[in-house]
């Protein structure tokens, strides 16, 4: 901790407003058990009471794997009829009963102090709280009480959580030594000592709680932070000997926090933390920006330390005269008295394999409802589309996407980058034109440097995916030896061979990663030199590597949820002096009057209690005194017997409205002492009713997994729609009848993207021209989505629980030897890892070890979700699930449709189809660095197909010949074209287009083929739509290329994540107007040929790629799917086709034809170059002149001529170098 500096020691606080909410549980309790009896449930409508009151506990997850955040359903257990209920022990009890506050510090002070960092600043950690009491019996006086709370003081009371702490006297190994302990104590002002304050053991405390705790829900969820930012005053002080509360006008509390060590400050603290390496603290302008709070005008002089202040005013305390709000806060929550009832909240829950395909299951339930007309049912599948389209990791086309949901339940995992030339000028991506001087382009010298490193950086990516694979797998292994050591099964000093053991893969693991870092540093300074070599208008793009794909797990999705409650204050955050504090606020004193004797007593107190800044707290108490004063004299002028749930609505909004600021004609206005304005909603929040603040979705299901070792899944063959369909196969139970595994997890609630169910409504308006009247019940609904995270993992048998540290976390190793080496190496692989774009995600450990060689790749099956909660930070509960009149409604292409004995009226099945566990891609490649291997196009002059070779020069055409005199069947002829002299099929230089050519020419079989490639040929010139045409196009068709390729499954963990897997591969898609594929040949010895809508599919699998001949469109891409992994689409880099078509020669045969001369004279190829010739039947050329611009005629009689035309280009003329 860092002392304070002297300016912030003697300058004028800084008054940061936070918000604070306060919750009310009370209710009669059993004279036996103690038990709140609004806690029990009942067959109609189970508790009213929904809530409890849980504390977090970290004693079993310093011992075991186990995260004790993560207790699904408050541990609940299922009861007579299916519903979840609270095991009688766990029910709240009468000592429960009370107001729970919980104020929340401001968003600066819960942001990270870094990019990728875990560094937080401290949060205060000393608290003042002050009661306002007004009583119904005499409601214009007000009563205080005040307490003090030590948030970092450790061990606390028996209410607090039990948390992560570092013992005083330390380890043996010089580390800390974890114990988890009670952090936080609450007592009375009166009995406050400073003595006793200053000798408490403390821990230092950020957002994510104590060093060594690292929970994102800390600064919310009052089961973690209880005496820390939470508090439970029982009201006991007030309670008869019957334990019964006085009647009790209206409640209110005001909180002043502050940090106890100076240093801690966050006006102290930060400029250190946020300054640049070598550079000077930051501002205090660069502070306030961090945390976004911002000076009133004119503030003057820096402030000095920070006093944060928030206040709730006018909890009436379920009082039936003047609440009749609901119970809870939670949605379905009952009414607090028997008096009016609010109407119960309507739940629905849409359950996809994405988020839109969630809402989409929504919007099919209200489809297909009754209520539609089924005239209007494709307006809904034309909403549904653009949904599904907006998260579409395939890029499918909107009729394929409303076919498929599978390829929408991934989540994608960067695999770093390749690097390309680019050209940076006018003259990017545009149709090469002829120029007097050649332009300047790279050198195929640079060319091959650049194919060099690209092979180095692939290399260096595949490494440092292995290492992060590695470096999750040593943490697993250390983890587990400080379980072991914490439970006492492995002792150290008895066993050293273990750490040793450890100690050295750690040292080799260190090592290789400065090893990569070194790889790296030249590769960058490899990369740099290139670059700057290259000529004028050309540069080096980083392009992403294609992604690796995990199966993400479904998101549900719920209409009609709330979202919270919490008013929000303004961003930025104003701030102020003590020179704003408002001592002058509207009121009605004969409503209520102001405790000036009682405000001075306290401030005395404060005084005498050795408090730092007493006059400061008794300053601010002294606004909070008068803006308690102000609501309730409002609220009780305007109170009236309310005659129905309207007028209470209506009394409670006007009350609210009138302290909050930009309500014209309601709003109360506020001056401080400096005569700023002040907003009322930075100084007090009214309390309407009980607050919401939906936090986690609890999920309990029952997998069944695919029976039979995915027997009962199928693959479509050809051009089918790619999914999979669930069947029952034979000697495999009946389906529905699977045995089934209970699952049960909990997800944290955080905010998801709600762009795209905009978007789609616009995109589905302009499209349909629909009215929008059509989705306004939808678009009016509250909509909540949520990820069940860790289900995918559960239903693998991998622990989703386990507690995972971070690189940068300071927690308890084993010996310094095992401590700063990992340290250290996965902070410099986290580094080097978000250079390279490479995601440092890695399988979770599984629950135990897998025989070798028995773990399968593929998983797949359904599951029911059974119960669905959802739980606030404060412990009340919604169910969405489990009631009579809600029901889960599942997207309808992953809706599993079984036998009419399953029942399915709560949630039909969802099916999870084969995917593979751990990330992978379909990884495509062209294979040498001129991937064209050669060059095919239909001669409808001769009915022959031409063949070129890879440079485009003319080898031949294969020829097909109708039946005549001594050949009764049709047959192929080779007719070689080349030149300086004739080339034989055998002569061909490529292997794969030799063979090609040599499998069209069978002697056998070789006119069927031919024919039936001559009309692929022609059938992808009318199916294809390429990005533009092709030089020459109108005389020879469509040119097609030979390209050679190969596929393969790819593990992001490398070859330790690869398992004996084949899958089938489905290559081109036909639906794809873009899809450029004729056909392919597995092998490049071309043993037999597929066409695109064969039957047979392809094969792929992990360890050696599967190896392909492609005939394709060279403009145009090609897709390749296996069914697990979302598609690839593969596509020739357009300026080497482009170059290639420029340079492909051109052969057709005329005549005889009358000629003037004997002649022919033909237009000069203008856009690509190259010289026409006319090739005579005995073999002799001739160059064909070109035709004048004004062309005239000497009257020469015309002679005929015949043979073949042909095109031919001249040899690539070298550029100039740079």
């Amino acid at each position: 901790m860092s002392p304070a500096s002297p300016l912030v020691a003697t300058a004028s606080p800084l008054l940061v407003p936070l918000q604070l909410e306060a919750l009310v549980i009370e209710g009669e309790a059993s004279p036996q058990t103690g038990e709140l009896l609004l806690a029990r449930h009942t067959a109609e409508r189970g508790a009213a009471l929904r809530w409890k009151g849980a504390r977090a506990s970290y004693v079993s997850g310093l011992r075991t794997l186990i995260d004790p955040r993560l207790n699904p359903f408050h541990g609940a257990v299922p009861e007579a009829g299916g519903r979840l209920a609270l095991r009688e022990s766990e029910r709240p009890k009468k000592g429960e009963r009370g107001v729970y506050l919980r104020w929340i510090v401001p968003a600066g002070l819960r942001r990270s102090l870094g990019e990728n960092s875990l560094r937080f600043p401290a949060l205060p950690d000393q608290w003042l709280v002050l009661r306002l009491l007004r009583r119904a019996s005499a409601r214009r006086e007000v009563e205080l009480k005040a307490w003090v709370i030590d948030g970092s003081a450790y061990p606390g009371d028996a209410t607090s959580a039990s948390l992560p702490v570092a013992m005083p006297d330390g380890g043996a190994s010089g580390l800390p030594e974890l114990a988890a302990r009670p952090v936080g104590i609450a007592e009375p002002l009166e009995v406050y000592d400073a003595a006793r304050h200053a000798r408490r053991s403390r821990t230092p405390i950020t957002a994510l709680g104590t060093p060594w705790t690292g929970s994102p829900t800390f600064t919310t969820s009052l089961a973690e932070n209880r005496n820390i930012l939470s508090w439970h005053d029982g009201l006991d002080d007030l309670r008869d000997a019957q334990e019964r509360l006085p009647a009790l006008a209206c409640v209110s509390y005001a909180v002043v926090g502050w940090h106890g060590a100076p240093g801690d400050d966050p006006l102290a603290a930060l400029p250190a933390a946020l300054a640049d390496r070598a550079g000077p603290p930051a501002g205090l302008q660069a502070v306030l920006d961090h945390l976004r709070w911002a000076l009133p005008p004119g503030a003057g002089a820096a402030p000095g330390p920070c006093l944060f202040h928030g206040q709730v005013a006018h909890i009436n305390f379920w009082d039936a005269a003047r609440y009749r709000g609901p119970l809870l806060g939670a949605p379905q929550s009952p009414p607090a008295h028997a008096g009016l009832s609010p109407q119960e909240t309507r739940l629905s829950v849409g359950l996809g394999a994405s988020a839109p395909s969630a809402l989409s299951a929504l919007v099919s339930d209200q489809c297909w409802s009754d209520e539609v007309d089924p005239a209007d049912r494709p307006k809904w599948a034309v909403l549904e589309g653009h949904l599904l389209g907006a998260a579409d990791p395939a890029a499918l086309d909107t009729g394929e996407r409303r076919r498929l949901d599978h390829p929408l339940g991934f989540r994608s995992l960067e695999a770093g980058v390749r690097h390309s030339l680019v050209r940076t000028g006018n003259g990017a991506d545009t149709a090469p034109t002829p120029t007097p001087t050649p332009t300047p382009t790279p050198t195929s010298a640079q060319e091959q440097a650049l194919a060099r490193l690209n092979e180095r950086q692939g290399a260096l990516n595949d490494e440092v995916r292995a290492l992060i694979a590695r470096g999750h797998a040593l943490r697993a292994t250390w983890r587990e030896r400080v379980i072991a050591v914490r439970n006492g099964t492995l002792r150290p000093a008895g066993r050293p061979e273990l750490l040793a053991g450890l100690e050295a893969d750690l040292a080799g693991f260190g090592q290789d990663v400065e090893a990569a870092q070194g790889v790296a540093a030249r590769l960058a300074a490899d990369r740099a030199a290139l670059g700057a070599g290259l000529p004028a208008g050309w540069s080096l793009s980083p392009d992403a590597e294609p992604r690796f794909w995990a199966a993400a797990d479904p998101v549900v999705m719920l209409a009609g949820l709330p979202g919270a409650s919490r008013p929000a204050l303004p961003d930025p955050l104003p701030c102020r002096t003590l020179a704003d504090l408002v001592t002058a606020a509207p009121v009605v004193a004969e409503e209520a009057l102001f405790p000036a004797a009682a405000l001075s007593a306290l401030a005395g107190t404060l005084a005498a209690s050795g408090l730092p800044r007493a006059d400061a707290l008794a300053a601010l108490l002294g606004e909070a005194v008068l803006m308690e004063q102000a609501v309730a004299s409002e609220a009780f002028a305007r109170a009236a017997p309310f005659t129905g749930q309207g007028d209470w609505q209506g009394w409670k909004d006007a009350l609210q409205a009138r302290f909050r600021s930009g309500v014209p004609g309601r709003s109360m206005v506020l001056v401080g002492e400096s005569g700023r304005e002040v907003r009322p909603e930075a100084l007090v929040a009214v309390w309407g009713q009980q607050p919401w603040s939906p936090l986690y979705i609890d999920w309990d299901l029952n997998w069944h997994p695919s029976p039979g070792g995915l027997a009962d899944w199928t693959f479509p063959t050809g051009q089918e729609p790619l999914h999979y369909d669930y069947r029952q196969p034979e000697r495999t139970p009946a389906a529905g009848h699977e045995a089934a595994r209970r699952v049960a997890g909990r997800s944290l609630m955080a905010p998801m993207d709600g762009r795209f169910l905009t978007g789609a409504l616009e995109a589905a308006l302009a499209e349909s021209r629909l009215n929008g009247g059509d989705f306004a019940e939808l678009t009016r609904t509250p909509l909540a989505g949520q990820e069940l995270a860790g289900l995918t993992a559960a239903m693998r048998g991998l622990n989703a629980r386990a507690l995972t540290p971070s690189p940068d976390a300071a927690m308890p190793w084993l010996t310094v030897a095992t401590d700063r080496p990992l340290q250290a190496a996965m902070a410099a692989l986290a580094q080097l890892a978000a250079g390279l774009r490479i995601a440092a995600t890695a399988p979770l450990p599984p629950l135990g070890a897998s025989p070798p060689g028995e773990a399968a790749p593929l998983d797949a099956g359904w599951f029911r979700l059974e119960h669905l909660w959802v739980v606030d930070d404060f412990g009340q509960w919604a169910e969405p699930v489990s009631r009579p009149e809600m029901r889960v409604q599942p997207h309808p292409r992953s809706r599993l449709r079984l036998k009419a004995e399953v029942d399915d009226t709560q949630c039909g099945p969802f099916a999870l189809p084969p995917r593979l566990v751990d990330g992978a891609r379909l990884d495509v490649a062209f294979i040498g660095a001129s991937p064209i291997r050669g060059w095919v196009y239909v001669n409808r002059l001769d009915h022959a197909l031409v063949v070129c070779a890879g440079d485009g020069r003319l080898l031949g055409e294969l020829a097909l010949l109708p039946p005549g005199a001594g050949a009764p069947d049709a047959r192929v002829v080779w007719r070689s074209l080349a030149e300086p002299g004739p080339v034989a099929l055998a002569g061909i230089a490529d292997p794969v287009l030799a063979h090609l050519a040599a499998w069209l020419a069978d002697a056998a079989e070789g006119a069927t083929r031919l024919a039936r490639m001559m009309q692929l040929a022609e059938d992808a010139r009318r199916a294809i739509r390429s990005r533009e045409a092709a030089p020459e196009q109108m005389l020879v068709g469509r040119a097609l290329a030979v390209v050679a390729a190969r596929a393969r499954l790819q593990s992001v963990r490398g070859p330790a994540g690869e398992a004996p897997l084949d899958l089938p591969l489905r290559i081109g898609n036909r639906r794809h107007p873009q899809d450029g594929l004729v056909g392919h040949a597995q092998g490049l010895r071309f043993s037999a040929f597929a066409p695109i809508d064969a039957v047979a599919p392809a094969r792929a699998g992990f360890g050696a790629a599967s190896e392909f001949v492609l005939v394709m469109d060279p403009l145009a891409s090609v897709e390749f799917a296996c069914g697990v992994l979302p598609a690839r689409s593969a596509s020739l880099p357009t300026d080497a086709v482009r170059a290639a078509l420029a340079r492909l020669e051109i052969g057709f045969g005329v005549g005889p034809v009358l000629f003037a001369g004997g002649v022919p004279v033909l237009p000069a190829p203008a856009s690509t170059g190259g010289q026409w010739v006319l090739r005579e039947p005995g073999g002799a050329t001739a160059p064909v002149p070109a035709l004048a611009i004004e062309p005239r005629f000497d009257g020469s009689p015309p002679a005929a001529a015949e043979g073949r035309l042909i095109l031919r280009r001249p040899a690539p003329v070298a550029t100039p170098e740079a």
